[in-house]
C-alpha cells in the first residue's frame, strides 16, 4: 500500500511538472516578441526595420521625426524595463527599483532637480526640436502601450540625461578621491604624487559621510555614463593607403545594464551607423556619409561642495555666504508618485541645492552642506539633436564648440581632415586642498567654458582618464599608466588594417606589470613558500597581457593592491577602506616610493623594523589567502577571467525567478586591468565594478563593432543577452536580414 501510493503520489508530481512546463512553454510562444510584423501608427512614412540573426537592427527611414519615432520604438521593444528603470531614478519614482534605498534616492533626484532641469531645457527648445523628442517617446509609447506604464514625457527623457550627466561628474570629483583629516596635511610631503588627496576638518565628518552615503548610491543606481576611449589613425598609417580608422571603447559599470544600442540608419541618401543610448533619443557617436564622430566624457571635476554657516532670525533659517546673509530661494520640483504629478519645495542657495537632509544623522545646526553642479544645458541638447544630420565638417565643429554640458572629447573626421575637440564646463583647481570650501567667508570661481580645437595631422587619442593634451593645461583625472600605453602604443608604420586596429582597441598589455614585475619576482625569490615558488614561475612566463585565461595577473594585481593596502594603511588611517577603493590611482606614486625606498611608507624607526620586502611578504600571504578563499587552493583556477567573470545587471521587479532558472546568463570572462587600453576596474576589496562594454572601429567606409551585452533585455526575445551576446566584431548590415517589420501611416 505504501509503495502504490508513493507511486501514485511521484506520478501526479511529475505530471503536474509537465504541464507547469507545458503551460510556461506555451505561454512564452504566445507572449514571445515577434520582430516579423506590419504595423500601424502615426508616422509620416512607411518604416522599415530589418534585423540580422543577431538582433542587429537596420533602419530605412524617410525623415527624421520618423527616425526619432522608430529609435523610441526600438529602444522600448528590446529593452524596456531598462528605460523604464532610468527613468524612475531620473524622475524619484525608484520604489521597485531601489528597495530600502528607495527614500534616500527618491530625496537625492529630486533635491538635485533632474526634472526641473529637464523642464528648464524643454522651455527653451524650438519646435522642430520639441517634435524630434515628442516623436522618440511616441515611439516608446506606442510599443508600451499595453504595459501599463505611465505615458512617457519629453522631460522625462531630458531627466535621464540630467542624471546620467550629473552622476558620472559626482563619481570623477577631484575631493571624492583619497581624504584625510587635515591633522595629517604632512601626507602631502609622502603621497607625492598628491593631486587626489583632499582633506577635512574633524567637525566635517557628519559631512564627509553624507557625501560617501551619495557616491555608494550613485555607484549602485545612476553609475558612470560615456566613458572610455577613442583613437583616430590617418591613412598614412594604413597598409591600405586608402581609408583612415576611427576607434571607440565605452566603459560601463556591471551595476546596471549598459545602454550602447547601434543601428544602422538609411533615411534619404544619408547612412548613418549610429550608436545610441537607451531611454535617449541622441546619437552620441556615429559615421555618416559625410564625417565620424566620436563622444566621451572626461573625468574632469565640475562640481564644487560648500558648506555655509546659518543662523536664525525671527525663526526663520537663512544662511551666511561670503560674509553677507541671504535667504534661501525655494524651488518647487517635480515629483512623481504612484504615477501621479505633484510637487515639492525644496531650498536652493546661490551655489546650488541643500543636501545636508538627506541623511538625518548628518543634520546640524551650524551649517549645511551645498553642491554646486553643471547640469546639461540646452545648447547640448540642440547640438545632441541635429548633429548627426550635418554635412560639412566645419558646421559640424562650430557645433561641438557650443556644448554647455560638463567637459566631452570629440574626435571628427573626413576625408580630408580630423580634430580632437574639447568643450565644456570644467573647474578651477582648488588651491587649499579642502573638500569643503566656506562659503560663508568666501567662494570658489564657479565652473568656466573651457574650448579647445587641436588639428589632427598625424594619429591622435582621447580618452576619459587620459591626458587632455601634452601641451594643454590637465583638468581631468589621469591613469599614468595608461596614459603611458597609449603614448607607446601606436606604431608609425604603414601598418593598420581592420585586425591591427581592433587588436589595438582590445589591448591588454600591463605597463604596470611591466615596471612592478622585476621588483615582485626578486622578492619573490627569498620566500620559502610553495605559492611563492609557483608565483615566480607564473610571474616569470608572463607575457604581460591580462589576459582571462591567465594566472600571472591575478597573482599579480592581488599582490599589487595587498602591497599597495599593507603601506598606505598607517597613513589613511581610519580613512583607509574608502581610500583603497582608488588604489589603482596610487600606482604611479607608489612605483616612485618603491623604487626609491621612501622610508616614510616602508620603514620608519617606529615601525619596529618594517622593511619594504617585509610589508611585500605580508602583501603577498594576504593575497594568497584571498585567492585561496575565492577559488580555493589549485593555482590552475585562478585565472584572471574567472576572478572576474560578470553580468551586467538587468533591472528587475518580477522576473528574477525566471533569469535565475530558467533563463540564465553564461557569465562572461573579462580581460584588461586597471591601467590597460581595454579596461576593467576593481574596488579595494577585488570586486569587479566595470569593464569595457562596446567596442568599434569605423572607415570613411563601415564600421564594425563589438559589445559584452546583447541586444534585448527581455526573456520574451530572440535577441535575450542570455543566449545572444555580440562578443565578436560584426559589420552590421553585411549579414543576411532574417526578420522584416513595417510600420505604416495610420
Amino acid at each position: 500500500m505504501l509503495i502504490k501510493k508513493f507511486f501514485k503520489i511521484t506520478l501526479i508530481s511529475i505530471c503536474c511538472i509537465i504541464i507547469l512546463f507545458a503551460v510556461i512553454f506555451i505561454a512564452f510562444k504566445i507572449l514571445k516578441i515577434s520582430y516579423n510584423k506590419n504595423e500601424y501608427a502615426e508616422v509620416e512614412s512607411p518604416i522599415i526595420i530589418t534585423r540580422d540573426n543577431k538582433g542587429i537592427p537596420s533602419v530605412e527611414v524617410k525623415s527624421i521625426n520618423d527616425l526619432y519615432f522608430t529609435l523610441g520604438y526600438l529602444h522600448a521593444k528590446d529593452r524596456l524595463r531598462s528605460i523604464e528603470y532610468l527613468r524612475s531614478i531620473a524622475t524619484g519614482e525608484s520604489n521597485n527599483y531601489a528597495g530600502e534605498d528607495a527614500p534616500f534616492l527618491n530625496e537625492l533626484s529630486s533635491t538635485m532637480g533632474f526634472t526641473k532641469n529637464a523642464e528648464n531645457i524643454a522651455a527653451k527648445l524650438n519646435d522642430k526640436e520639441i517634435l524630434a523628442l515628442k516623436n522618440y517617446v511616441n515611439g516608446i509609447n506606442y510599443f508600451a502601450k499595453s504595459k501599463n506604464k505611465r505615458k512617457w514625457i519629453i522631460e522625462d527623457l531630458l531627466a535621464i540625461l540630467s542624471m546620467k550627466e550629473w552622476a558620472n561628474s559626482f563619481l570623477v570629483n577631484k575631493e571624492l578621491i583619497f581624504n584625510l583629516p587635515i591633522s595629517k596635511i604632512e601626507s602631502k610631503k609622502i603621497i607625492k604624487d598628491n593631486d587626489y588627496l583632499f582633506f577635512y576638518n574633524r567637525d566635517e565628518i557628519n559631512h564627509i559621510l553624507t557625501l560617501r552615503k551619495i557616491k555608494d548610491i550613485v555607484e549602485k543606481y545612476m553609475c558612470s555614463f560615456a566613458r572610455g576611449n577613442s583613437v583616430y589613425l590617418p591613412s598614412a598609417l594604413t597598409s591600405i593607403d586608402s581609408d583612415s580608422f576611427t576607434t571607440l571603447n565605452y566603459e560601463d559599470s556591471i551595476n546596471i545594464y549598459p545602454g550602447w544600442y547601434l543601428v544602422k540608419i538609411k533615411i534619404g541618401d544619408n547612412n548613418i551607423f549610429a550608436i545610441t543610448y537607451h531611454g535617449l533619443p541622441f546619437i552620441f557617436s556615429f559615421k555618416n556619409n559625410y564625417f565620424t564622430l566620436t563622444q566621451l566624457n572626461i573625468n574632469a571635476d565640475s562640481q564644487n561642495f560648500y558648506l555655509f554657516d546659518i543662523e536664525y532670525k525671527d525663526s526663520i533659517q537663512r544662511y551666511k555666504i561670503s560674509g553677507a546673509t541671504k535667504d534661501y530661494i525655494t524651488v518647487r520640483n517635480p515629483v512623481y508618485n504612484n504615477n501621479e504629478l505633484s510637487s515639492k519645495i525644496d531650498w536652493i542657495t546661490d551655489k546650488g541645492p541643500v543636501l545636508s537632509n538627506l541623511i538625518k544623522s548628518a543634520k546640524t545646526d551650524a551649517k549645511i552642506l551645498v553642491i554646486e553642479s553643471i547640469q546639461p544645458g540646452v545648447e547640448y541638447v540642440k547640438l545632441m539633436l541635429n548633429i548627426p544630420f550635418e554635412t560639412e565638417i566645419d558646421t559640424a565643429r562650430k557645433r561641438l564648440l557650443l556644448n554647455d554640458s560638463t567637459l566631452k572629447g570629440f574626435i571628427i573626421s573626413d576625408i580630408n581632415r580630423a580634430f580632437k575637440i574639447y568643450a565644456g564646463f570644467v573647474n578651477q583647481p582648488n588651491k587649499n586642498d579642502m573638500i569643503f570650501i566656506d562659503g560663508s567667508k568666501s567662494l570658489q570661481p564657479s565652473p568656466w567654458k573651457f574650448s579647445s580645437v587641436m588639428s589632427i595631422s598625424g594619429y591622435d587619442y582621447i580618452g576619459s582618464d587620459l591626458s587632455m593634451s601634452r601641451n594643454t593645461m590637465n583638468y581631468n583625472i589621469i591613469n599614468k599608466f595608461k596614459d603611458e600605453r597609449f603614448n607607446s602604443l601606436v606604431i608609425k608604420n604603414k601598418v593598420y588594417d581592420k585586425d591591427k586596429v581592433i587588436s589595438l582597441i582590445s589591448d591588454s598589455y600591463s605597463i604596470v606589470g611591466e615596471k612592478f614585475t622585476p621588483i615582485f619576482n626578486k622578492m619573490l625569490e627569498s620566500n620559502p613558500m610553495t605559492s611563492s615558488k609557483l608565483s615566480l614561475i607564473y610571474l616569470n612566463n608572463w607575457n604581460l597581457f591580462a589576459e582571462s585565461k591567465l594566472q600571472a595577473p591575478a597573482i599579480f594585481y592581488r599582490t599589487l593592491t595587498c602591497y599597495i593596502n599593507e603601506s598606505y594603511r598607517n597613513i589613511f588611517g581610519e580613512d583607509s577602506e574608502y581610500n583603497l577603493n582608488n588604489a589603482h590611482l596610487l600606482y604611479f606614486d607608489f612605483f616612485n616610493q618603491l623604487i626609491n625606498n621612501n622610508p616614510m611608507i616602508f620603514d620608519k624607526p617606529e615601525s619596529k623594523g618594517e622593511t619594504k620586502e617585509k610589508k611585500f611578504d605580508i602583501a603577498f600571504l594576504n593575497s594568497m589567502k584571498s585567492l585561496n578563499r575565492d577559488k580555493g587552493p589549485l593555482m590552475e583556477n585562478w585565472t584572471w577571467g574567472s576572478l572576474n567573470s560578470f553580468n551586467y545587471e538587468i533591472p528587475s521587479v518580477r522576473t528574477n525567478f525566471l533569469r535565475r532558472v530558467f533563463f540564465k546568463a553564461q557569465k562572461l570572462q573579462s580581460k584588461g586591468g586597471p591601467d590597460t587600453v581595454e579596461n576593467i576596474q576593481l574596488n579595494g576589496s577585488f570586486d569587479l565594478l566595470s569593464t569595457t562594454s562596446f567596442q568599434s572601429v569605423m572607415t570613411n567606409e563601415t564600421m564594425w563593432f563589438k559589445m559584452n551585452l546583447g541586444y534585448s533585455t527581455s526573456i520574451l526575445s530572440d535577441f535575450y543577452f542570455g543566449s545572444n551576446i555580440i562578443d565578436k566584431f560584426e559589420n552590421p548590415g553585411s549579414q543576411k536580414q532574417t526578420y522584416k517589420t513595417t510600420i505604416a501611416p495610420e
